[in-house]
């Protein structure tokens, strides 16, 4: 195998039940509302179009990683439409390891803020590939298969020694 290639969606259930939660209860608000108050139905009707956007974009966001001998490739889409490619000659360090979402970067999702943990884009989990930038920058990109990413980079690193990949082993 030249590469390996992960896809990543949003599909925790704990989610959905935060956003059809609500829902409900505004469906169930309009279908016991008094013709009375008719202005309220419009309010109800537009948050309820708001959590159905929520859920459709949620559906719509994905987390595309792919590692190869140019470097690592990663998307998450939508808001990168092309993949962000990096190279090895770019990277200081790459390896495997545990984080606490919460604690660390925040919670799920784009986390682009710079913090002192540097950048994260994660969908759900808490294991990610650490990349740490010759500039000082560093960004996680979270994995659900962080097995199958250290074999894959140190069988990339043994295959192909002129690559240069700088991989930090056991730290995940």
């Amino acid at each position: 195998m030249n590469h390996f290639e992960e896809k990543q969606r949003f599909r925790q259930w704990w989610i959905w039940v935060i956003l059809l939660m609500p829902s409900v209860g505004v469906v169930v608000g309009l279908a016991f509302e008094h013709k009375s108050t008719a202005h309220h139905s419009t309010d109800s009707l537009l948050g309820l179009a708001i959590l159905l956007l929520v859920g459709l974009a949620l559906l719509l966001v994905r987390l595309d990683t792919r590692i190869e001998p140019s470097g690592i490739s990663v998307r998450f889409y939508p808001f990168h439409l092309k993949f962000k490619r990096f190279s090895w000659d770019e990277l200081e360090s790459v390896h495997v390891r545990k984080y606490n979402p919460i604690g660390e970067f925040g919670g799920w999702g784009y986390r682009s803020w710079g913090g002192k943990k540097g950048n994260a884009w994660n969908i759900s989990g808490n294991k990610g590939i650490q990349l740490k930038f010759k500039s000082g920058r560093e960004l996680l990109i979270g994995t659900l298969k962080p097995e199958q990413v250290e074999g894959f980079l140190l069988e990339l690193a043994r295959t192909s020694p002129h690559l240069n990949i700088p991989i930090i082993e056991g730290k995940g």
